[in-house]
């Protein structure tokens, strides 16, 4: 748990340096059973999830950071999240 919490204090801080004033960050830790051939998702919070290897990053006018070309699932208590 401390390795996730980790992870989530390293997403929640490359946040906050790209966020705009108006713009707020919240990164919770989703609990999520770990099986052979997939993910699932557990608890009242949704799981989302980010892919950007195909993704373009640039920086815009107001220094925030653009990407486009970002693949965004999400999912609900119960859902199998597959590899």
């Amino acid at each position: 748990m401390t390795l996730a919490d980790n992870r989530r204090g390293m997403i929640q801080d490359a946040c906050l340096a790209v966020k705009v004033p108006a713009q707020t960050c919240e990164i919770l830790l989703v609990p999520a059973l770990v099986r052979d051939d997939a993910y699932l998702s557990l608890g009242a919070s949704a799981a989302v999830v980010v892919n950007g290897r195909s993704a373009t990053f640039g920086i815009g006018t107001n220094t925030a950071l653009a990407a486009r070309w970002l693949v965004l699932d999400s999912f609900v208590d119960g859902q199998v999240l597959a590899p």
